[in-house]
């Protein structure tokens, strides 16, 4: 499902990424641990091509990060660690262009918010929503299109347990 091989990324004279290589299998729950610094989120930024490696390479549900972001970008959801909502907007109306985004013409939004509990406040505008209730509207959001990968970078940040 995810193959790296070799990552490296510099910004100028910073190696972010020193080579790493790892593998994930479908189905498998990977989580990387470490210091700030040790390059999580660049790493999952380059998986999710955001930003382009140095050297090395990066398949992610059978496409190389590089050299077919389009179809990378199709198979995958994300929850990034600094909030990506839209405050002025309710939640329904984040999650009716997120799935305008990917094309979907029936989305399933009722499907994705009575889970994370939002359901009932899905008409209310998200910026009088608490962080964890932000941060769970994310997470439903980048479920949305039922992505083959989810990439959640800090993904407890705001959440109650």
């Amino acid at each position: 499902m995810i193959e790296v091989e070799n990552l490296v990324k510099r910004f100028g004279n910073l190696t972010a990424l020193k080579g790493i290589s790892f593998k994930v299998k479908r189905g498998e729950t990977f989580a990387f641990l470490g210091p700030n610094g040790a390059g999580k989120t660049t790493t999952i930024h380059i998986l999710t091509t955001l930003l382009k490696p140095t050297s090395g390479r990066a398949v992610v549900a059978g496409y190389d990060v590089v050299k077919e972001e389009k179809e990378v970008r199709k198979m995958i959801g994300i929850v990034f660690q600094d909030p990506s909502l839209d405050r002025d907007l309710t939640a329904y109306e984040n999650m009716l262009i997120h799935a305008g985004v990917y094309g979907i013409k029936n989305p399933r939004i009722d499907e994705m918010l009575k889970p994370v509990e939002l359901w009932d406040i899905r008409n209310k505008v998200v910026r009088f929503f608490s962080g964890g209730m932000q941060r769970r509207l994310e997470i439903a959001r980048a479920l949305l299109h039922e992505p083959e990968v989810l990439f959640l970078d800090e993904p407890t940040l705001g959440l109650d347990p």
